[in-house]
Protein backbone atom coordinates (compact mmCIF):
# COMPACT_ATOMS: atom_id res chain seq x y z
CA UNK A 1 0.00 0.00 0.00
CA UNK A 2 2.90 2.59 0.82
CA UNK A 3 4.41 1.80 -2.46
CA UNK A 4 1.49 2.80 -4.38
CA UNK A 5 1.42 5.76 -2.43
CA UNK A 6 5.03 6.19 -3.16
CA UNK A 7 4.46 5.80 -6.95
CA UNK A 8 1.14 7.79 -7.30
CA UNK A 9 2.87 10.89 -5.85
CA UNK A 10 6.16 10.66 -8.24
CA UNK A 11 3.53 10.06 -10.92
CA UNK A 12 1.65 13.29 -9.82
CA UNK A 13 5.48 15.02 -9.51
CA UNK A 14 6.22 14.29 -12.89
CA UNK A 15 3.16 15.40 -14.30
CA UNK A 16 3.88 18.53 -15.55
CA UNK A 17 7.37 16.74 -17.68
CA UNK A 18 5.44 13.36 -18.46
CA UNK A 19 2.70 13.93 -20.75
CA UNK A 20 1.72 17.41 -18.83
CA UNK A 21 0.75 20.56 -21.00
CA UNK A 22 3.73 22.49 -22.24
CA UNK A 23 4.87 25.67 -20.27
CA UNK A 24 2.21 28.74 -20.93
CA UNK A 25 4.42 31.32 -23.15
CA UNK A 26 6.72 33.76 -21.38
CA UNK A 27 6.05 37.67 -21.94
CA UNK A 28 8.74 40.20 -22.18
CA UNK A 29 9.08 43.55 -23.41
CA UNK A 30 11.71 45.48 -25.37
CA UNK A 31 12.30 49.06 -25.26
CA UNK A 32 11.50 51.06 -28.78
CA UNK A 33 12.64 54.92 -28.14
CA UNK A 34 11.53 54.87 -25.12
CA UNK A 35 8.90 52.94 -25.10
CA UNK A 36 7.35 49.37 -24.51
CA UNK A 37 6.78 46.92 -27.12
CA UNK A 38 5.12 43.60 -25.42
CA UNK A 39 6.23 40.04 -26.88
CA UNK A 40 5.96 36.44 -26.06
CA UNK A 41 8.62 33.56 -26.03
CA UNK A 42 8.27 30.00 -26.24
CA UNK A 43 9.15 26.87 -26.86
CA UNK A 44 13.36 25.86 -28.00
CA UNK A 45 14.64 24.89 -31.04
CA UNK A 46 17.20 25.69 -34.04
CA UNK A 47 14.82 27.56 -35.80
CA UNK A 48 12.95 30.48 -34.82
CA UNK A 49 9.59 31.83 -35.90
CA UNK A 50 8.18 35.16 -35.46
CA UNK A 51 4.43 35.62 -35.88
CA UNK A 52 3.18 39.08 -36.64
CA UNK A 53 -0.60 40.32 -35.99
CA UNK A 54 -2.37 42.39 -38.65
CA UNK A 55 -4.55 45.69 -38.23
CA UNK A 56 -5.24 46.35 -35.16
CA UNK A 57 -5.05 42.78 -33.59
CA UNK A 58 -2.30 41.53 -31.03
CA UNK A 59 -0.13 38.23 -30.21
CA UNK A 60 -3.59 36.27 -29.42
CA UNK A 61 -4.52 36.02 -32.91
CA UNK A 62 -1.53 32.95 -33.22
CA UNK A 63 -3.32 31.36 -29.98
CA UNK A 64 -3.78 27.97 -32.28
CA UNK A 65 0.09 28.20 -33.83
CA UNK A 66 1.82 28.50 -30.31
CA UNK A 67 0.82 25.49 -29.19
CA UNK A 68 1.14 23.64 -32.80
CA UNK A 69 4.47 24.92 -32.66
CA UNK A 70 6.44 24.97 -29.16
CA UNK A 71 7.42 21.75 -28.91
CA UNK A 72 9.56 22.01 -32.35
CA UNK A 73 10.67 25.37 -32.60
CA UNK A 74 11.27 28.65 -30.59
CA UNK A 75 8.47 30.41 -31.33
CA UNK A 76 8.32 34.73 -30.59
CA UNK A 77 4.86 36.81 -31.07
CA UNK A 78 5.04 39.95 -31.02
CA UNK A 79 2.30 42.92 -30.04
CA UNK A 80 3.34 45.87 -32.74
CA UNK A 81 3.38 49.20 -31.34
CA UNK A 82 0.33 50.12 -30.25
CA UNK A 83 -1.18 46.94 -29.77
CA UNK A 84 -2.26 44.59 -27.16
CA UNK A 85 0.05 45.14 -23.89
CA UNK A 86 2.46 47.07 -25.85
CA UNK A 87 2.57 51.37 -25.47
CA UNK A 88 0.67 53.21 -27.72
CA UNK A 89 2.00 57.01 -27.66
CA UNK A 90 1.15 59.54 -29.73
CA UNK A 91 3.51 58.78 -33.06
CA UNK A 92 2.60 57.87 -36.46
CA UNK A 93 2.52 54.17 -36.83
CA UNK A 94 4.11 52.89 -40.12
CA UNK A 95 5.21 49.88 -41.64
CA UNK A 96 8.79 51.15 -41.52
CA UNK A 97 8.76 51.58 -37.33
CA UNK A 98 7.02 48.34 -37.14
CA UNK A 99 10.15 46.61 -38.82
CA UNK A 100 12.38 48.47 -36.29
CA UNK A 101 10.01 47.29 -33.23
CA UNK A 102 10.79 43.48 -34.94
CA UNK A 103 14.20 44.49 -35.06
CA UNK A 104 14.33 45.61 -31.51
CA UNK A 105 12.81 42.65 -30.11
CA UNK A 106 15.31 40.31 -32.13
CA UNK A 107 18.09 41.83 -30.61
CA UNK A 108 16.26 41.83 -27.02
CA UNK A 109 15.57 37.98 -26.77
CA UNK A 110 19.12 37.27 -28.30
CA UNK A 111 17.72 36.45 -31.67
CA UNK A 112 19.91 36.37 -34.65
CA UNK A 113 18.07 35.08 -37.59
CA UNK A 114 14.03 34.27 -38.11
CA UNK A 115 10.94 32.85 -40.10
CA UNK A 116 8.60 36.12 -40.22
CA UNK A 117 5.40 35.51 -40.73
CA UNK A 118 2.88 38.00 -41.25
CA UNK A 119 -1.20 38.07 -41.25
CA UNK A 120 -2.86 40.61 -43.12
CA UNK A 121 -0.72 44.26 -42.76
CA UNK A 122 1.38 42.22 -40.73
CA UNK A 123 2.61 41.04 -44.28
CA UNK A 124 3.37 44.62 -45.10
CA UNK A 125 5.37 44.79 -42.03
CA UNK A 126 7.33 41.25 -42.60
CA UNK A 127 7.92 42.71 -46.11
CA UNK A 128 9.91 45.90 -44.96
CA UNK A 129 11.58 43.75 -42.40
CA UNK A 130 12.85 41.52 -44.80
CA UNK A 131 13.70 44.67 -46.82
CA UNK A 132 15.88 46.42 -44.25
CA UNK A 133 17.16 43.29 -42.36
CA UNK A 134 18.17 40.88 -45.03
CA UNK A 135 20.81 39.48 -42.11
CA UNK A 136 18.04 38.63 -39.90
CA UNK A 137 15.51 37.26 -41.78
CA UNK A 138 15.61 33.45 -42.87
CA UNK A 139 12.55 33.21 -44.26
CA UNK A 140 8.82 34.53 -45.02
CA UNK A 141 5.44 33.48 -44.90
CA UNK A 142 2.00 35.20 -46.12
CA UNK A 143 -0.87 34.56 -44.02
CA UNK A 144 -3.13 36.05 -46.42
CA UNK A 145 -0.96 39.10 -46.63
CA UNK A 146 -1.78 42.63 -47.58
CA UNK A 147 -0.32 44.49 -50.64
CA UNK A 148 -0.88 46.69 -52.97
CA UNK A 149 -0.67 45.97 -56.46
CA UNK A 150 -0.48 49.30 -58.54
CA UNK A 151 -2.10 49.01 -61.41
CA UNK A 152 -0.88 50.43 -64.80
CA UNK A 153 -4.78 50.23 -66.53
CA UNK A 154 -5.80 53.64 -65.19
CA UNK A 155 -9.80 52.30 -64.88
CA UNK A 156 -7.74 49.67 -62.64
CA UNK A 157 -6.08 52.26 -60.82
CA UNK A 158 -9.18 54.77 -60.10
CA UNK A 159 -10.76 52.14 -58.54
CA UNK A 160 -8.14 51.18 -56.39
CA UNK A 161 -7.93 55.05 -55.31
CA UNK A 162 -11.88 54.94 -55.07
CA UNK A 163 -11.33 51.59 -52.36
CA UNK A 164 -8.39 53.26 -50.39
CA UNK A 165 -10.27 56.72 -50.25
CA UNK A 166 -13.63 54.50 -48.94
CA UNK A 167 -11.65 52.64 -46.46
CA UNK A 168 -10.12 56.13 -44.85
CA UNK A 169 -13.11 57.60 -44.76
CA UNK A 170 -15.14 54.45 -43.07
CA UNK A 171 -12.70 55.33 -40.03
CA UNK A 172 -13.35 58.79 -40.12
CA UNK A 173 -17.19 57.71 -39.41
CA UNK A 174 -18.55 58.71 -35.96
CA UNK A 175 -19.49 55.13 -35.46
CA UNK A 176 -16.43 53.34 -35.52
CA UNK A 177 -17.43 49.94 -34.44
CA UNK A 178 -20.09 49.98 -36.99
CA UNK A 179 -17.75 50.27 -40.05
CA UNK A 180 -15.42 48.14 -38.38
CA UNK A 181 -18.18 45.67 -38.26
CA UNK A 182 -19.00 45.86 -41.96
CA UNK A 183 -15.45 46.00 -43.08
CA UNK A 184 -15.13 42.61 -41.36
CA UNK A 185 -18.14 41.36 -42.97
CA UNK A 186 -16.95 41.63 -46.53
CA UNK A 187 -13.80 39.24 -45.68
CA UNK A 188 -15.92 36.82 -43.64
CA UNK A 189 -17.22 33.22 -44.69
CA UNK A 190 -20.52 31.14 -43.26
CA UNK A 191 -17.39 29.01 -41.81
CA UNK A 192 -16.76 31.94 -39.77
CA UNK A 193 -18.45 31.36 -36.28
CA UNK A 194 -20.00 34.16 -34.18
CA UNK A 195 -17.71 33.34 -31.66
CA UNK A 196 -14.62 33.89 -34.15
CA UNK A 197 -16.31 37.33 -35.23
CA UNK A 198 -17.32 38.41 -31.61
CA UNK A 199 -13.27 38.06 -30.59
CA UNK A 200 -11.81 39.88 -34.03
CA UNK A 201 -14.52 42.76 -33.28
CA UNK A 202 -13.56 42.93 -29.48
CA UNK A 203 -9.94 42.93 -30.40
CA UNK A 204 -9.84 45.04 -33.37
CA UNK A 205 -12.40 47.90 -31.50
CA UNK A 206 -9.95 47.75 -28.67
CA UNK A 207 -7.00 49.25 -30.78
CA UNK A 208 -6.75 53.03 -30.12
CA UNK A 209 -8.05 55.01 -33.16
CA UNK A 210 -4.83 56.74 -33.70
CA UNK A 211 -2.95 54.09 -33.75
CA UNK A 212 -5.08 52.27 -36.20
CA UNK A 213 -5.86 55.57 -38.55
CA UNK A 214 -1.77 56.08 -38.79
CA UNK A 215 -1.14 52.30 -39.77
CA UNK A 216 -3.90 52.29 -42.65
CA UNK A 217 -2.76 55.51 -43.74
CA UNK A 218 0.89 54.14 -44.26
CA UNK A 219 -0.78 50.74 -45.37
CA UNK A 220 -2.40 52.55 -48.07
CA UNK A 221 0.35 54.77 -49.11
CA UNK A 222 1.02 54.31 -52.84
CA UNK A 223 4.65 55.48 -52.40
CA UNK A 224 5.16 52.54 -50.38
CA UNK A 225 4.51 49.93 -52.91
CA UNK A 226 6.91 51.09 -55.62
CA UNK A 227 10.33 49.56 -56.77
CA UNK A 228 10.25 46.94 -54.42
CA UNK A 229 13.25 44.93 -54.51
CA UNK A 230 13.12 41.06 -55.59
CA UNK A 231 13.97 38.74 -52.41
CA UNK A 232 15.43 35.08 -52.76
CA UNK A 233 14.47 34.26 -49.02
CA UNK A 234 12.22 30.79 -48.43
CA UNK A 235 8.84 32.39 -48.78
CA UNK A 236 5.15 30.81 -48.00
CA UNK A 237 2.10 32.78 -48.91
CA UNK A 238 -1.32 31.27 -47.74
CA UNK A 239 -3.84 33.10 -49.36
CA UNK A 240 -7.42 32.21 -49.81
CA UNK A 241 -9.34 31.80 -52.56
CA UNK A 242 -10.95 35.08 -52.94
CA UNK A 243 -12.38 35.99 -56.41
CA UNK A 244 -11.19 39.74 -56.21
CA UNK A 245 -7.47 38.49 -56.20
CA UNK A 246 -6.54 38.12 -59.61
CA UNK A 247 -3.89 36.37 -61.96
CA UNK A 248 -1.93 39.85 -61.59
CA UNK A 249 -2.03 39.42 -58.31
CA UNK A 250 -0.66 36.44 -58.00
CA UNK A 251 2.44 37.34 -60.69
CA UNK A 252 3.02 40.53 -58.39
CA UNK A 253 4.14 37.66 -55.50
CA UNK A 254 5.84 35.65 -57.41
CA UNK A 255 7.63 38.39 -59.24
CA UNK A 256 8.77 39.93 -55.60
CA UNK A 257 9.65 36.33 -53.90
CA UNK A 258 11.75 34.05 -55.96
CA UNK A 259 11.51 31.73 -53.73
CA UNK A 260 7.85 30.95 -53.08
CA UNK A 261 5.88 27.84 -52.22
CA UNK A 262 2.14 29.51 -52.95
CA UNK A 263 -0.89 27.98 -51.60
CA UNK A 264 -4.39 29.06 -51.57
CA UNK A 265 -7.18 28.12 -49.05
CA UNK A 266 -10.79 27.37 -50.01
CA UNK A 267 -13.63 28.23 -47.77
CA UNK A 268 -12.63 30.23 -45.32
CA UNK A 269 -11.85 33.94 -44.89
CA UNK A 270 -9.51 36.28 -43.84
CA UNK A 271 -8.74 35.04 -40.98
CA UNK A 272 -8.11 31.40 -41.43
CA UNK A 273 -5.81 30.88 -39.03
CA UNK A 274 -8.62 30.93 -36.60
CA UNK A 275 -10.91 28.53 -38.28
CA UNK A 276 -8.94 25.99 -39.94
CA UNK A 277 -5.43 26.40 -37.64
CA UNK A 278 -4.78 22.22 -38.75
CA UNK A 279 -4.47 23.30 -41.98
CA UNK A 280 -2.67 25.93 -41.74
CA UNK A 281 -0.54 24.83 -39.21
CA UNK A 282 0.73 21.62 -41.36
CA UNK A 283 1.18 23.41 -44.38
CA UNK A 284 4.12 26.07 -42.37
CA UNK A 285 5.13 22.93 -40.79
CA UNK A 286 5.99 21.33 -44.45
CA UNK A 287 7.41 24.65 -45.20
CA UNK A 288 9.76 24.51 -41.72
CA UNK A 289 10.87 21.10 -42.35
CA UNK A 290 11.51 21.58 -46.33
CA UNK A 291 13.77 24.81 -46.02
CA UNK A 292 15.22 24.79 -42.36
Amino acid sequence: MKLHLLLTLVCILLLSGCGGKSPAPQSHYADYDGHKVHYQTAGSGSTTIVFIHGWSCDTEFWKYQTPAFRDDYRVILIDLPGHGKSDAPEIDYTMDAFADAIKVVLDHSSTEKAVVAGHSMGFAVVWRFAIKYPANTAGVCSVDGFFLRIPDDPEEFATLKQNIDMIKGGLKMPDREAFLTMFLESMYTEKTTPQIREFILKKMSATGKHVGDSAMDDLLNLDNWRDLPVLGVPTLAVYVNNPDYKDQDRAFIHKHFNNLDYHEIKDYSHFFMLETPDDFNATLKAFLEANF
